[in-house]
């Protein structure tokens, strides 16, 4: 798996735009942006269950 679609990565990224999200003031984008975290999330736990799988 490379480095940019591990589930760490993915993690990071979240953390890193819900850092960005909150320091914006427009809720529209806040919201956006409050997605996209949550996108990275699912990503990275659907990664580590496909690894995890992959592995029994």
């Amino acid at each position: 798996m490379s480095k940019d679609r591990s589930p760490d990565t993915l993690i990071r990224r979240a953390k890193q735009t819900r850092d960005q999200a909150n320091a914006l003031e427009e809720i529209w984008l806040k919201n956006a942006l409050e997605d996209v975290a949550q996108a990275y999330e699912w990503l990275a736990l659907k990664l580590a269950d496909e690894s995890t799988n992959s592995l029994n």
